[in-house]
């Protein structure tokens, strides 16, 4: 009898890094209680030591690599593309979390050591990559890009594993929130870049059903869970592990349990729309380096004073139309919403706070600007400063 596999594929946005983050370090815990979390190398143990995987696990927290080198290397594409050629481009971008592709043979016998370890043992084994569902192979002129990537992805793993898909979906109109504040964030969007424009440059994400009926069309065990019921009592960390995992395990009473922790902070809408104006230098989006160094430039008590003078709730500024898009959506998001309901029982939070409206994120318009200039609270460089800004003269300090 073949073992458990879950594979967990995210989604984006739905608390992936703090799963993954805390299985990585809650690793011995995990094992204890039935469930196998490993780390993939590109040399796999054949002679399972737990402790010989300390130093390891602490290297990567997520399984990235082997499912990217999934969508590389795979009898689809052998005989058509220059390996080499794309390992290169992959490396130049960092798209690979380790420094080489896995093979297909090499991704074999660390599935098979896993097997072994998962069968000796007695225990489920956890894979998570949000990344799967983002894969493509567009060989197969017959077939949709995405189903290629997941029939490829089922004929390896079931060689060893009984799988089990984990997909944790969430709503609509707060995923569309989430992932534009990240791409602000991660520096991909430039100025006048709007929320209407993610939901039309990457209309696929907003699809579940679609994106479900494709998962269907390939594996026999796909369990869907609600982020918004997740969050509830003990947090998406803890009900991903007793919910999505069917493992009830009493942290609080572990000598070893290590809290989930907050990955990353976000940005603000606010700090969103300060930040559209920097992503970009002359046509080139900035370095990451860069990047962190305007992040601790924006998050700094000076800016932060500015910010809140310069933005207010009057005008829904990173939406091109307002009010009216964000009703527009709403309505096509609820009626997929409630056909999620009816096929799948998954039920999203209700009476949540409307998208952006709880946060300053319009500018301020010549008349506040007028009543801003008698302000005495304000210096006569900080009022420069928001002129600068609402005139989008200004240019980011060398320094942040």
């Amino acid at each position: 009898m073949k073992p458990k596999l879950y594979l967990h594929i995210g989604d984006h946005k739905t608390g992936t890094s703090a799963i993954q983050e805390f299985c990585r370090s809650n690793y011995n815990l995990l094992f204890k209680n039935g469930i196998f979390y490993p780390y993939i190398s590109k040399y796999p143990l054949n002679n399972f030591n737990e402790d010989a995987y300390e130093p390891l696990k602490k290297k990567i927290k997520n399984h990235h690599s082997m499912f990217h080198s999934l969508s590389l290397h795979n009898k689809y594409w052998l005989d058509i593309i220059n390996q080499k050629y794309l390992k290169k481009i992959f490396y130049q971008k960092k798209v690979l979390s380790s420094k080489k592709l896995l093979s297909k043979n090499e991704i074999c016998e660390i599935l098979e050591s896993f097997q072994n370890v998962c069968l000796i043992s007695n225990k489920d084994l956890l894979l998570s990559s949000e990344q799967i569902n983002r894969h493509k192979i567009s060989t197969n002129l017959k077939l949709p890009s995405r189903i290629q990537y997941y029939k490829y992805l089922k004929e390896i793993l079931e060689d060893y594993f009984e799988v089990e898909i984990i997909f944790i979906l969430r709503k609509h109109i707060f995923f569309v929130q989430s992932l534009y504040y990240e791409l602000v964030a991660n520096g991909y969007a430039k100025e006048n870049f709007y929320v209407e424009d993610l939901i039309k440059e990457q209309s696929w994400r907003f699809n579940y059903l679609e994106r479900l009926n494709e998962l269907n069309k390939v594996f026999e065990k796909i369990s869907v869970f609600s982020y918004d019921n997740l969050l509830k009592e003990n947090g998406i960390v803890e009900n991903f592990i007793k919910k999505c995992l069917r493992k009830n395990i009493n942290f609080q009473q572990e000598s070893t349990f290590k809290p989930s922790q907050k990955i990353r902070e976000s940005l603000s809408a606010g700090e969103c729309a300060l930040k559209l104006k920097f992503n970009y230098e002359n046509g080139i989006r900035i370095s990451p380096k860069k990047n962190k160094l305007l992040i601790t430039w924006i998050k700094s008590n000076y800016v932060q004073k500015i910010l809140n003078r310069v933005f207010n709730k009057d005008n829904l500024g990173l939406w091109s139309f307002g009010q009216t898009s964000i009703d527009k959506y709403e309505k096509l998001f609820l009626k997929e919403s409630n056909k999620l309901k009816k096929l799948y029982d998954l039920d999203f939070k209700k009476n949540l706070k409307r998208l952006f409206q709880d946060e300053f994120i319009g500018y301020i318009n010549k008349e506040q600007l007028k009543e801003l200039s008698n302000d005495k609270k304000l210096s006569e460089k900080e009022f420069s400063f928001i002129k600068k800004i609402l005139e989008s003269k200004i240019n980011a300090p060398n320094k942040f």
